[in-house]
């Protein structure tokens, strides 16, 4: 943790029945939505992690499936000053096409 960094990463995971709606990247835009917040952060494409895999990352949520396969993207972006973000907070992120 120790000092504060102005760029972080987050992870999302894209369902395997949507990858092949996901836009090319040069076409990508996304943002991240901190969950109890109005805030939103707009969100630069890094890499796509190259395989589908089990879902291991879950949200409590009741009607979350667990034998759901995902492709994991990497998005940066830079931290707002006035806003203390954590690893492993749970985020959700709305992935679109320019």
């Amino acid at each position: 943790m120790g000092m504060p960094q102005n760029h972080l990463n987050v992870r999302a995971y894209i369902d395997e029945i949507l990858v092949h709606r996901l836009p090319d990247p040069a076409h990508l835009s996304a943002q991240m939505f901190i969950r109890g917040t109005n805030i939103h952060i707009p969100l630069r494409f890094a890499r796509l992690q190259p395989y589908v895999s089990p879902k291991i990352e879950l949200s409590d949520q009741r009607l979350e499936r667990v034998d759901l396969r995902v492709l994991p993207v990497i998005f940066s972006f830079e931290t707002p000053r006035d806003l203390h973000l954590y690893p492993g907070q749970l985020v959700d992120v709305y992935v679109a096409e320019k």
